[in-house]
């Protein structure tokens, strides 16, 4: 197996509130999304929370069914989509 090097694409914010305070100033952009850290029962797992909108390409999925939304184009594929979505986040 080749080993693959992968960057995140992530931006950490200098942040000193709430994660939900900053999640409201996004919330009604495309396809928003907010996970957020635990902070109850696993205090240290909840050191980060992640938040976006508007991804440059959206997968949605039943059974072996793929609908890849880019730009507004869609196209059906067939097949595993987390084999699809490694094959596009590592090329």
């Amino acid at each position: 197996m080749c080993k693959i090097e992968a960057f995140p694409i992530i931006e950490e914010l200098p942040f000193r509130g709430l994660s939900v305070e900053l999640f409201a100033n996004i919330h009604n952009e495309p396809f928003s999304f907010f996970l957020d850290s635990s902070e109850g029962k696993f205090p240290k797992l909840g050191r980060f929370s992640f938040m976006g909108y508007s991804p440059f390409i959206i997968l949605k999925s039943v059974a072996n069914n793929i609908i890849v939304t880019e730009d507004t184009k869609e196209r059906l594929l067939k097949g595993n989509p987390f084999h699809l979505l490694k094959e596009i986040l590592y090329t």
